[in-house]
């Protein structure tokens, strides 16, 4: 009897103390999800009138668009996440044409694609935002937590994303392969590296790498103030990759979802020459495929209210 009731007064014990870690759990979640809302809230309202500024009939040509400022996109269109402290850039919405006709038989055809805004992340994911959500480093060149993060697979890119949207209460993913392109042309419809002409300004690739990566934001930024979307890293991409993918693309917000199993990956990297460091340059990897040059890059989706607010604009 005495033993049964010391069983019982354990197990309330038990019980209370679980109940209190879920309470403490669901706390730590809704303080995560009101600080996410609060700074996206207090990032979009400083955007809101420059963005609506822009609109798809004002952007037949892309040029238009560059009439907001570089120095405007760096000093307003940025937001910092809470919790790992990553900090991404508003690319405005509106049209380019993607593609090459100069470049492989996947490039083309040239087509016309039109975006809504999104944010997407100023540098490469690193070392130390990794290991802030996954508690492990995957990366073969272990020189610094300031350097990207590599050799992790497309499933462990949407594993990531996926304990960072639970942990911040936030909406992040992978890049479309368009939005990686239009981000990386800054925008304009002919852009042959991200950033300019000059790849050593911008990018780290095989000739002046040394055969390593290098830390984030080293390198001069593109125009809307991304760094290293050129060089260091391959950056995969949300898209199922397919060498005639152009041919079926729609064009208002397009991803290739299939069929096909191989996933893309953009941007060269450390190893690379100069031609796999162009703007509209496409790879692609099986998605369990590990490489000490394939990394990531994150875009967080805007909030449904805040993406009606554009969508006649397309």
């Amino acid at each position: 009897m005495k033993k049964n009731k010391l069983l019982l007064i354990l197990l309330l014990f038990i019980w209370v103390f679980a109940g209190q870690l879920f309470a403490d759990e669901q706390e730590r979640e809704n303080r995560a999800a009101k600080i996410c809302a609060k700074a996206e809230k207090t990032a979009y309202e400083k955007t809101e009138n420059a963005a609506d500024q822009i609109s798809i009939k004002e952007q037949k040509t892309v040029d238009t668009a560059d009439k907001i400022s570089t120095e405007e996109l760096k000093t307003e269109n940025t937001w910092v996440e809470p919790v790992t402290g990553m900090e991404f850039m508003l690319v405005p919405g509106g049209c380019y044409m993607m593609g090459s006709n100069s470049g492989k038989s996947d490039e083309k055809p040239v087509h016309e694609v039109c975006l809504y805004e999104f944010w997407i992340g100023k540098y490469e994911v690193t070392q130390a935002e990794w290991k802030k959500i996954m508690k492990t480093n995957p990366s073969v060149f272990t020189k610094g937590d300031n350097y990207p993060v590599e050799n992790i697979s497309w499933n462990d890119a949407k594993l990531f994303i996926e304990k960072l949207n639970k942990k911040t209460n936030c909406m992040f993913r992978l890049p479309t392969e368009s939005e990686w392109e239009y981000a990386a042309k800054k925008r304009k419809n002919s852009q042959t590296y991200p950033g300019g002409k000059d790849i050593d300004q911008y990018a780290w690739y095989d000739g002046n790498s040394d055969g390593t990566t290098h830390e984030v934001g080293t390198k001069a930024p593109n125009a809307l103030g991304i760094y290293d979307m050129g060089g260091n890293v391959w950056e995969w991409c949300e898209d199922i990759y397919a060498w005639d993918a152009f041919k079926h693309a729609r064009r208002t917000d397009p991803v290739f979802t299939g069929p096909g199993f191989r996933r893309v990956d953009r941007g060269g990297s450390w190893i690379n020459f100069p031609g796999d460091v162009c703007c509209t340059r496409r790879d692609r990897y099986n998605p369990e495929d590990k490489s000490s040059n394939l990394g990531l890059r994150l875009v967080k989706e805007k909030s449904k209210k805040q993406k009606n607010k554009i969508e006649d604009k397309i």
